[in-house]
This record gives C-alpha cells, sequence and structure tokens, in this order.
C-alpha cells in the first residue's frame, strides 16, 4: 500500500469538492507531507466547462477527474480491455481532460461530443434533467474500469459459533452519511458499526447447521489511492425529502484494513 494517498471528498447535491494528498503510517503529528502539491490545473483563474443542459452534476465530475492523475488517466491511456463504445468515451473524455489540465477554454460542441458518447454506452438521461452526479461517477468508472476500488468484507460473529468472513464486494466510494454526524470520524463510525443479525434476518452458521442470531460489520479489505467518500446530504421526514444542513467538520480520517493503519490529508483546492 504506497505511503501517498489521495482523497476526494464529495458533497452530492449542491455539490463540494475537496480533492486531498498523502497518508502515512504516523501518527498525523509525525507525518511528512512536504510532497504534497497542487493538481495538474492549478492556475488561478481555471476556465470552467460549459452547460449544455442542466449538466452541472457532470461538469463538476469531470474536472473532479482531471485533477486527480489516476482518474485523468482512465480517458488519456484508456484500458486496452474497453470495448468500441468504452474507448470512445475515453477518447472524448481525454479531449476535456486535456484541455482542462492546460486551462483551454472548452466549447458546447466538445461536451456534447462526450454525452454522445456517454449515451451511447448506455447513460439512460438524456440532456435537461437534473442528475445525481455520483451516479454518473459510478457509471463512467464502471465503463472506464476504473482499478481505484474499495473492498469491503464482512465479519460475521454467530452466535455459539466461530467468527467468519463474507465475500469481498468492490465499490467505487463510501457512502457516509451526515444526519447523526458532526465530524468526518463520527461519519465513518456510523458506517462501520456492528449490525445485530437477529429475528427475520437470521445468520445461518454452516458449523451449527441452523439460523442463529450473529452480529455483523463491515470492515475495509483494500483502500485505492485515490478514495472517494460521498457524503449523503439529503434525508428523509415522514416520507419528504429534505436537505441536510448539518455542519461538518473534516479533520484527517484515520482508516484501517487487514494491513495498515493510513491517515489520509485533505488538499482543498478552492
Amino acid at each position: 500500500m504506497s505511503d501517498n494517498k489521495k482523497l476526494l471528498l464529495t458533497y452530492i447535491l449542491a455539490l463540494l469538492f475537496l480533492v486531498v494528498g498523502t497518508s502515512c503510517k504516523n501518527k498525523a503529528d509525525d507525518c511528512d507531507y512536504s510532497n504534497l502539491h497542487p493538481p495538474p490545473s492549478s492556475n488561478p483563474d481555471p476556465g470552467g466547462l460549459p452547460n449544455i443542459g442542466n449538466t452541472c452534476y457532470m461538469n463538476a465530475a469531470l474536472q473532479l477527474f482531471a485533477a486527480v492523475d489516476e482518474y485523468a488517466t482512465m480517458f488519456l491511456k484508456p484500458d486496452d480491455a474497453l470495448g468500441t463504445k468504452e474507448k470512445t468515451l475515453a477518447n472524448k473524455g481525454a479531449v476535456i481532460m486535456q484541455k482542462i489540465r492546460a486551462n483551454e477554454l472548452i466549447d458546447e460542441a466538445v461536451m456534447k461530443a462526450f454525452y454522445t458518447a456517454l449515451k451511447a454506452c448506455g447513460w439512460p438521461y438524456g440532456v435537461g434533467t437534473q442528475q445525481d452526479t455520483e451516479e454518473f461517477m459510478t457509471f463512467v468508472l464502471d465503463k472506464l474500469q476504473s482499478k481505484q476500488l474499495i473492498q469491503l468484507q464482512n465479519r460475521i460473529i454467530p452466535d455459539g459459533g466461530a467468527e467468519a468472513l463474507g465475500h469481498v464486494e468492490s465499490i467505487h466510494m463510501l457512502y457516509l452519511t451526515i444526519k447523526s454526524a458532526s465530524t468526518m470520524s463520527a461519519a465513518m463510525q456510523l458506517f462501520f458499526i456492528t449490525e445485530k443479525l437477529t429475528a427475520d434476518n437470521k445468520y445461518y452458521d454452516v458449523s451449527q447447521g441452523k439460523q442463529v442470531d450473529a452480529t455483523k460489520q463491515p470492515l475495509l479489505a483494500n483502500l485505492p489511492n485515490p478514495l472517494l467518500i460521498q457524503l449523503g446530504r439529503v434525508g428523509y421526514i415522514a416520507g419528504k425529502k429534505i436537505k441536510i444542513e448539518t455542519s461538518l467538520s473534516v479533520p484527517p480520517p484515520r482508516l484501517t484494513n487487514s494491513q495498515t493503519k493510513l491517515t489520509y490529508r485533505y488538499y482543498h483546492q478552492p
């Protein structure tokens, strides 16, 4: 696992992106962050992307992708195993990546060409409808076969039985609820909270040959570089969707996988 990690913090809906850098295996105060540097597009007056019809969600994600080498590379050096439509998507996106990173103006024709390639790959929405950035990012990361995957594995502890590990699940980003959390660390703890499997949701323990009560806790089997975190800013009260306005402080979170402890430090690009 590399000592240099990057973290992307995504606010879905009214979007706020924090592009982050470096992690270390020691205490946060002992980390040397001297090698931290801004993303490639560090011009004080970076250009934006034209909105071709409620595509702000897409534009925000594309600018995020362009700012981080691991994601920009998906477009600039696409995987040879991609299909024809997916390679076209990568090529059209590569034009946007290059222009963003060089701070060149991007016209509507470039954005429309990318959107056409996106639709050809199965994106189900048309121009003019506001969509969810997380859904768009996940779709693109899947189509371009991103290797930056978070691997989760459940630890199951059955009553009267031996601890077991569930299958490994690969996801592109962690979804953290902030409704009852005031810090990033608290939001992380809510994600990894243990769940009691009981009543109609009991666990079948093969060694005992029956359904039993058990506890389940998600574990990090592998952490990528970079890491995407989505902060859920939407909640529901009596079936009505509301926007969560809770303030959230974001000190560097410490994440642990089966091999090591990593501290992620945020790099904020205004």
